[in-house]
């Protein structure tokens, strides 16, 4: 849908057998196609999207569970997790071309869970998270760094714009904090503390981060704050609907202006978007009643 709310289209009713299915998508790096995941849990393959040809490119082809794809910045390829068939092994990380040819690169190979790659803005660097810990997977030297001890329940990896450093979430007992690291491991800084902090987003430029903060079971609200550290401003009241903590995908502007997330609206799912500095929520979308709204962005 265009950023007003307008022009609201579905696009996996171009494969009949996906059509009902819940999907995430991603944004190539010049906002002209989406990568999505599509095809229920048991098995799942990666698809791209030209939104101004309305062109439907299926990247993978096998009987595994394929998820979250994450592109290179020139476009060319996507890092993946990949499961075994049924969804039965841990996954594992692997490299495909974006336009469906060529054979898959498989990057791990071990008998843990790799999870969540995200490529860094350089190109050089590919991140993901794993039972062992945080990993850096040095493309140009065909190695891997791991950068945080294993046995921590260290998530959600989001790349600095320099691709110098990656926060992440760290669960403790009672609560979460967004936690920042060098890419090289070299140095580790707690942001934030006493709440449960999930879902952070480094803002185009460097200078800000958003994250969302549930302060009891049954409120969360959306916060910036600065990228070195400091007090988190609330920018929303209640965004969870009075249930507390979920998935709800903050994503930035490109200009760092506005942040989309998924929220609540009288007990129902909306697409909402506020201005990075606050002020009134514009409820931009909500799905119909046998529907889902999954991985917003920009």
């Amino acid at each position: 849908m265009d950023a007003d709310g307008s022009r609201l289209r579905k696009i996996t009713s171009k494969i009949p057998r996906l059509a009902d299915d819940s999907v995430s998508a991603w944004w190539s790096p010049d906002h002209s196609r989406l990568a999505f995941e599509a095809g229920g849990q048991a098995l799942a393959e990666i698809y791209v999207w030209d939104v101004e040809r309305e062109d439907l490119v299926r990247v993978t082809r096998n009987r595994t569970y394929d998820q979250h794809p994450s592109w290179s910045p020139d476009g060319e390829l996507l890092v993946i997790q990949r499961h075994g068939e049924a969804h039965q092994s841990d996954g594992e990380i692997f490299i495909v071309q974006a336009n469906g040819e060529g054979d898959p690169q498989r990057l791990t190979r071990n008998d843990f869970g790799d999870r969540n790659p995200v490529w860094s803005p350089n190109g050089e660097t590919i991140a993901y998270t794993s039972d062992r810990g945080i990993f850096v997977y040095s493309l140009s030297e065909a190695n891997q760094t791991r950068i945080t001890r294993a046995g921590l329940r260290d998530s959600a990896l989001s790349w600095s714009p320099d691709s110098k450093w990656l926060l992440f979430v760290r669960s403790f007992s009672e609560s979460s904090s967004i936690m920042k690291i060098r890419s090289d491991g070299q140095r580790i800084q707690r942001l934030t503390t006493g709440s449960v902090d999930t879902e952070p987003q480094w803002a185009p430029g460097g200078s800000r981060i958003a994250l969302v903060r549930c302060s009891t079971a049954t409120q969360c609200v959306l916060g910036v704050m600065p990228s070195a550290g400091g007090e988190v401003t609330v920018i929303t009241g209640d965004i969870s609907g009075g249930v507390g903590p979920g998935d709800f995908y903050p994503r930035w502007h490109p200009r760092g202006t506005r942040i989309v997330f998924d929220g609540r609206v009288n007990g129902s799912q909306a697409v909402q978007s506020v201005r990075a500095n606050g002020g009134p929520v514009t409820t931009l979308a909500t799905p119909p009643s046998n529907a889902t709204y999954w991985g917003l962005g920009w």
